[in-house]
């Protein structure tokens, strides 16, 4: 093997070990200890990306939660770009029906308006130019939702401020607690760890396709997130809470 090869391999097998931690903390409702582990998991998995795309080993806990940030930005567009999978591909007849979704999904964002509309009188003929067009009704509706602002975040570290506080009692200058370790929740600790596996998964298929089946041989069947992993809709929304209610975290 080669030395960048046994390095991603090592890099991988910190990334289970922490996350079979998780899951051993979460069996025992030690859901503070289980996101602490999760997000090692999270940053371990995240230097095998830059191992893998740029062959530097990474170290900020913030730039390693960088991949992190890119998935949840991934997973909430998977929910509404699969409407367009197949007519960015095939294209549009002026008679063609849309589905339900998607007439829904057109009514709520105008900036794809102009897309079926073009279609329908014979313009956007090749696929390159479906996608260009695709691209910047995307931007768009990205600049009009504040998309990028909104898991801004978790592309800048939020993660490490929350695992920092599922490990410390945070007080005020007169000495009151204002956040502990026990104000983690239970979902919010279930939703890292599930996005972790789901970060872990898609690294090993990415930079370790021949050994990433026997590396998650490794992982415990059962892992906390692993329902929830069915419904992206749901990592979301724990990820949206966790930085917008901070409270269940504990307060600066």
């Amino acid at each position: 093997m080669t030395a960048s090869l046994l390095a991603k391999i090592a890099v991988a097998k910190n990334s289970i070990r922490h996350l079979n931690e998780a899951d051993d903390h979460f069996k025992q409702q030690r859901f503070a200890s289980a996101l602490s582990s999760a997000t090692l998991s999270i940053e371990e998995t995240g230097k095998l990306f830059f191992l893998g795309t740029s062959g530097k080993n990474e170290t900020r806990h913030w730039v390693k939660q960088i991949p992190l940030g890119l998935l949840l930005y991934v997973i909430e567009s998977l929910t509404w770009s699969l409407y367009w999978q197949k007519i960015l591909k095939e294209g549009l007849g002026p008679d063609d029906a849309l589905s339900d979704e998607l007439r829904k999904f057109i009514s709520d964002n105008s900036e794809f308006a102009e897309i079926v509309a073009r279609l329908r009188t014979g313009d956007l003929k090749q696929v390159q130019e479906r996608l260009s067009a695709f691209s910047a009704a995307v931007a768009a509706k990205d600049k009009r939702d504040g998309t990028v602002e909104r898991w801004r975040p978790w592309f800048e570290g939020y993660l490490h401020k929350m695992r920092m506080r599922a490990t410390y009692v945070d007080v005020n200058d007169n000495g009151e607690i204002i956040g502990e370790p026990e104000a983690i929740k239970a979902d919010i600790a279930e939703g890292v760890c599930g996005v972790a596996q789901l970060l872990m998964v898609v690294g090993l298929a990415l930079y370790l396709p021949k050994d990433g089946s026997s590396l998650t041989s490794s992982l415990h069947d059962g892992l906390p997130g692993n329902q929830i992993l069915n419904h992206a809709q749901e990592i979301l929304n724990i990820f949206a809470k966790a930085k917008k209610q901070e409270p269940d975290i504990g307060e600066q």
